[in-house]
């Protein structure tokens, strides 16, 4: 009896451990299992992530600090690429470290090379492509096909000069001075130029405080124009070509649309000023009507209307033959980017443009947001999320004249609208966004403007209660 109860008894307790047994044994197995899967999956995570720092390490050896000049006093601008001009020779380059200096360095050991382009496929080749100017076919540059960042465009600008008054006494440094940038949208009107140089400038010319340069389209030898000096010199160059429909040829731009690159083209080539003025060919400034101590010292301005800004999302394209041309409100956001005339659907739009240039500005490798304060950079960077443009204004401003200091301030507007001028967006968008991005309110003078609306020279002061006020 004793017996048969013993076993019902270890019969029962099978029945109950030996289910527990085999729940224990899969869970122990599956619990195993993943735990080598874990180690498995974070030791390839260790290799991808060596991998990572291998490929971040190679990539860091091929990049250079852009935005900023390298040697020569010359500005890479990426997403460009040249045409015109005469093609004089190609360089493969093995070398992965510094390469694009190296490219640059082919050009400066040339006596005859004005530009050079890098073009970088990855892991295929590097090209250095060298150019001279020809005054029948003069060099200029475009969009890279797909805005390609891997292309890179240069130029040496060998014979520009800064063009000083002969009342001014030859050693003030430049910390002391301005540099005037006379900006040419078109080629120059000999009348035009005569007038500026003989009649605008010298009336409102401040001789100890002002340098002049001249910066055109095309490369312009200046002593033709009457300016006295024993060497030949030229005007800087702007190169930013009109863009052509690359099917029909049409023109589908116009020229002075990318007119804020001739801010940091002169900033690298001529430095350490203790400021840049950069005038419109069709603007005038009241220069002796300006106090020196007050619009010549640390702080930005322009003419362009800073209005109160918004945010907007992303719309996908559509091409509309009225006004506004699309989804946006201000028509020259859906117009082809870098123009506000044509709307070909040759380019991304000014709205796509001005949304990829704001996400690369947010990135660490601009350099840009690591000079801004939290509040700036939560605003337009961390807080916004890549599908939204911010700032976005709803109606365009002026962007005929821009002044900025030679701190880092005037630094970080010239690396801001270099990255806008990569991008190919307008200038009259690129303006107003840049300043607002990067200047504190403070930070901004507010200019009296006349549009030439008026019949009389009223300069009302658009900027009373239209800046928004920052809490």
């Amino acid at each position: 009896m004793q017996t048969r109860r013993q076993l019902e008894l270890l019969y029962r307790t099978r029945r109950v451990i030996f289910p527990l047994l085999c729940f224990a044994f899969i869970y122990y197995s599956v619990f195993f299992f993943n735990s080598t899967q874990i180690l498995v999956s974070d030791a390839l995570n260790k290799d991808t992530e060596k991998n990572k720092e291998t490929t971040q390490s190679r990539t860091e050896k091929n990049q250079y600090n852009f935005l900023e000049g390298i040697d020569g006093g010359v500005l890479p601008i990426r997403r460009f690429t040249i045409y015109g001009g005469v093609h004089i020779q190609d360089h493969d380059i093995d070398n992965e470290q510094d390469a694009l200096q190296t490219c640059n360095s082919f050009c400066l050991e040339l006596d005859n090379c004005d530009a050079r382009e890098y073009k970088e496929q990855i892991n295929i080749t590097r090209t250095c492509r060298l150019f001279q100017n020809n005054i029948k076919d003069s060099i200029e540059c475009q969009q890279a096909p797909n805005n390609n960042k891997h292309n890179a465009v240069g130029f040496e600008q060998r014979r520009a000069r800064v063009l000083k008054s002969s009342l001014q006494p030859s050693d003030t440094p430049r910390h002391q001075k301005i540099l005037y940038i006379l900006h040419f949208h078109h080629e120059i009107l000999p009348h035009a130029f005569s007038k500026i140089m003989k009649e605008v400038l010298p009336r409102s010319w401040i001789a100890e405080l002002i340098d002049l340069v001249v910066i055109t389209p095309k490369e312009v030898r200046l002593n033709v124009y009457g300016i006295d000096a024993a060497e030949e010199i030229s005007s800087l160059i702007n190169p930013f070509a009109p863009i052509r429909d690359r099917d029909s040829g049409e023109l589908v731009s116009v020229r002075g649309a990318n007119g804020h690159m001739s801010l940091p083209i002169t900033m690298t080539k001529f430095p350490d000023y203790a400021g840049y003025l950069l005038v419109n060919d069709d603007a005038t400034l009241k220069l002796w009507d300006l106090d020196r101590k007050v619009w010549f010292n640390d702080k930005a301005w322009g003419t362009f209307t800073p209005h109160e800004y918004g945010e907007q999302i992303w719309f996908p394209r559509i091409m509309r033959k009225r006004p506004p041309f699309g989804k946006y409100w201000w028509s020259w956001y859906n117009l082809d980017s870098g123009t506000v005339r044509y709307h070909k659907n040759a380019t991304r739009s000014n709205f796509d443009a001005a949304l990829d240039a704001m996400n690369e500005l947010c990135e660490p490798d601009t350099k840009i947001t690591q000079n801004l304060k939290s509040s700036q950079v939560e605003e337009f960077c961390t807080n916004r999320t890549r599908n939204i443009l911010r700032p976005f204004y709803n109606s365009g401003g002026k962007a005929d004249i821009l002044y900025v200091p030679g701190t880092e301030l005037g630094s970080n507007i010239a690396k801001a609208m270099t990255l806008f001028g990569e991008h190919d967006v307008m200038m009259e968008i690129a303006y107003p966004m840049v300043l607002s991005v990067v200047a504190q309110k403070e930070e901004v003078l507010e200019m009296p403007l006349c549009d030439g609306s008026a019949t009389e020279l009223d300069f009302e002061n658009y900027f009373e209660l239209k800046r928004k006020d920052k809490v």
